[in-house]
Parts: structure tokens; C-alpha cells; sequence
């Protein structure tokens, strides 16, 4: 390359923001002492870098956002469910009658998970149950299920050891 060209391309990375006038010039005594003109950077503007970390704060702030949204809510759920009866149907299913409150803005379709348990955790049982019809924003649905109880235990299953969680 010609002392012409590497003075050239030493302008144009001035003219472009990659190399600022006192770097231009320390290059420009170099090439013309005869040393190599240094590696073509790609010529990135002031502008184009703002732009990019501008974009990046874009992205990091939807996160934010979105990890927040999700983490205010972890704990509460909009479903609110109480049991209101758990019996021995026989001795080795459980019969549990609950309700479930939609404490959201929208009508939606919970799924609910119950669990029973003996003192001690002798005899369990778990079963989930999902509503056929929506419940409606502010509204409240009773349900009932029957699930089996290991151990033929249903009859030890106290009202106490029921719980049901919606989600």
C-alpha cells in the first residue's frame, strides 16, 4: 500500500470517530517515516455506540419489568380456596368439598391441587382438579372431588390435614 493510501485510510478513521485527531496525527508521522499505517478498525460512530447501549438498556429494563411482575405476585395467587368439608367416602377414598374465589380481573380456569394427610403423614393423598366452566372475575365456585387415601386410611384423615391450593 502507498504512503498516499495509508494516509487516506488514516483520514477516513479520523473522519469516521475511530481515531481522534491526536491519535490521527501520531499515526500520520509514523507512515511517514515509513512504518505500516496501522489495522483498519471497523469505523463505529459515537452515535452507533449510544445507540447499542441505549438498546441494551431497552432490553435490560423489559426484563426488570418482566421479573418484577412475575416475582410481586409469587406468593398470591388470584385464586382463593377454602375447604369447607373432607369425609371418608369409604375407607379408601376422600371426599372434599371446596371453594375456589377468582380474585383476578378476568374470568379463568383455575387448576387445584389437594392434598390430604393423617397425623404423621401415615395415610396421604393427593388429587388435581380443574373446573369445566371458567370462574368469573369476583366470583366464587364450590367443587367437590373424590381421591383415594393410601393405606385404605381415609378414615384417619382429619378436616385439619386437607388443604387445596389453585394456581
Amino acid at each position: 500500500m502507498s504512503t498516499a493510501d495509508e494516509l487516506a485510510k488514516l483520514d477516513h478513521l479520523r473522519k469516521t470517530g475511530v481515531l481522534s485527531d491526536q491519535e490521527f496525527e501520531r499515526e500520520k508521522v509514523k507512515v511517514l517515516a515509513g512504518q505500516p499505517a496501522p489495522p483498519v478498525k471497523s469505523p463505529v460512530k459515537s452515535s452507533t455506540v449510544w445507540t447499542a447501549r441505549i438498546g441494551l438498556l431497552v432490553v435490560v429494563a423489559v426484563i426488570v419489568v418482566i421479573v418484577i411482575a412475575v416475582t410481586s405476585g409469587g406468593g398470591a395467587s388470584k385464586y382463593h380456596a377454602h375447604v369447607v368439608a373432607a369425609f371418608a367416602a369409604n375407607t379408601q377414598e376422600m371426599t372434599v368439598d371446596f371453594t375456589v374465589t377468582n380474585a383476578g380481573s378476568a374470568a379463568g380456569t383455575p387448576t387445584c391441587t389437594i392434598n390430604a394427610a393423617s397425623p404423621g403423614d401415615a395415610d396421604t393423598g393427593i388429587d388435581a382438579v380443574t373446573p369445566v366452566k371458567p370462574i368469573k372475575a369476583g366470583e366464587t365456585g364450590r367443587f367437590t372431588d373424590t381421591f383415594t387415601i393410601t393405606n385404605n386410611g381415609a378414615n384417619n384423615v382429619l378436616l385439619s390435614g386437607v388443604t387445596v391450593s389453585c394456581s
